[in-house]
């Protein structure tokens, strides 16, 4: 039996963390693990040769996270709420119109819609069914930071966790991604 401190927890809460926790899993069908978020290219060119590198990558990585793709991520959570759907699409625009770096945009526009996908098949109505269709027209790119936003805000995860979850499972799929390199690189040098 539950002690007292945990019998109050609303089921609400408990729905709240078994979503975020499936969002952050590897398993999850983002299809993120075919990405390389732009180490393999690096890698090529001579760019990445150890730790330190990938390390430095990330920190860029996640600063341009930070102070891009979460506020997008804010904003997109608050429009969500509102069911303001042109503001999301400006939002999601906006976004697509600073992601310069190929990998980075085909990445973040594959797993958002992998994403919105997922959840749509769970939930098929309101902001994000309409987003998707948006999304599947052409209309609005379906950046991941503006989708993860509103499924999050449909699931009843909070702004705060939706943020942590967009660094992590970016974080992680980097280094997913220069695992795999280097695990490709070792096979190489034993060929």
């Amino acid at each position: 039996m539950l002690s007292p401190r945990y019998s109050d927890m609303s089921t609400h809460t408990d729905d709240d963390l078994v979503s975020t926790l499936q969002f952050s899993d590897s398993f999850f069908p983002l299809g993120s693990y075919s990405l390389s978020f732009g180490i393999e290219t690096l890698s090529q060119l001579g760019l990445v040769k150890g730790t330190d590198d990938v390390s430095s990558i990330l920190s860029v990585f996640l600063e341009q996270l930070s102070t891009l793709d979460c506020v997008a991520l804010r904003g997109s959570f608050s429009a969500a709420g509102e069911n303001d759907l042109r503001l999301l699409v400006a939002i999601d625009r906006k976004l697509a119109s600073f992601k310069n770096v190929k990998e980075f945009s085909e990445a973040s526009r594959r797993t958002g819609r992998a994403l919105l996908r997922t959840v749509r098949a769970l939930k098929k109505t309101g902001i994000l069914s309409s987003f998707w269709n948006l999304v599947e027209s052409g209309k609005a790119p379906g950046n991941y930071a503006v989708c993860l936003a509103i499924a999050c805000s449909t699931l009843g995860i909070g702004e705060e966790r939706a943020v942590i979850l967009l660094l992590y499972t970016s974080a992680v799929s980097l280094l997913g991604a220069s695992v795999r390199l280097g695990e490709h690189a070792c096979f190489l040098s034993h060929a």
